[in-house]
């Protein structure tokens, strides 16, 4: 029988694997590399443990020490068997790792659903930030969220998952600073090129510069050296061949004892 299937559980002392507590998406979470020789999970088989590691991972993507458990996500995503969840989860509270705050949540969300207008249950409230929407949609990583906001005419990010995942939160933590990528969506935002202003006639002639092409790793340095930013009306482009000749004559000027 799947006890735990559809609880909710809170893991103690989920400080320790937080230290970062006051980031709202923290993108990692510290394990302690002593798990595999830890005497508390010593009882625990190959499969059991990655269990655990996966039970913490969601808590960390959660940002909360209280997580639903769901058996059918859990080896959806992992390959986990329930009956292998269920003896961790059972592992888990014989070591005191976790508690159960609630067996029958799945069936208190059954009896909520039933009356539309009963208030909902306290535990409801709080899981709202623990699970998906109502939607099915995920909650946008720190740099969509960015993106959404300066991005002008730009197309919106609806939904970030699998690789543009991955890559977001790389680039997140390569600089998670908000001002830094706010800075960079808004030129991008303002560049013709970037909006498909400039686009000449050609298979790629209705391209627009979107989050993935944000999230490429070397997108970030070229709008900040300004390659995407628009030129001024009339002002003339000087060739780096030019350029050079104009710097030799100055030499040559320099030498002959003109002030310039």
């Amino acid at each position: 029988m799947a006890k735990y299937d559809g609880a909710l559980i809170e893991i103690l002392g989920w400080e320790k694997y937080n230290p970062r507590s006051n980031s709202k998406r923290p993108s990692w979470f510290r394990f302690d590399h002593l798990f595999f020789s830890n005497q508390t999970f010593c009882e625990f088989t190959q499969l059991e443990r990655l269990a655990v590691v996966f039970l913490w991972c969601q808590a960390s993507q959660k940002n909360s020490k209280t997580i639903l458990v769901k058996y059918s996500f859990i080896t959806k995503q992992s390959g986990i068997a329930g009956s292998v969840i269920e003896s961790c989860l059972r592992k888990l509270l014989q070591e005191q790792c976790v508690c159960v705050v609630s067996e029958s949540f799945s069936k208190k969300l059954e009896e909520t659903s039933r009356n539309f207008f009963d208030p909902l249950p306290t535990e409801i409230t709080e899981i709202t930030e623990i699970t998906e929407s109502g939607n099915g949609t995920r909650p946008l990583p720190p740099l969509a969220e960015l993106w959404n906001k300066h991005r002008g005419q730009l197309a919106e990010v609806k939904g970030c998952t699998g690789k543009r995942l991955e890559s977001a939160n790389a680039r997140w933590d390569e600089k998670p600073e908000t001002e830094y990528w706010s800075e960079i969506v808004s030129r991008m935002a303002r560049s013709a090129f970037c909006r498909g202003e400039k686009q000449q006639p050609g298979p790629h002639s209705s391209w627009k510069a979107d989050f993935d092409f944000l999230i490429r790793p070397d997108t970030q340095h070229k709008v900040l050296e300004g390659k995407y930013d628009d030129r001024k009306s009339g002002a003339p482009v000087m060739s780096l061949e030019k350029k050079k000749q104009l710097e030799e004559c100055d030499r040559q000027l320099a030498a002959a004892g003109v002030k310039l």
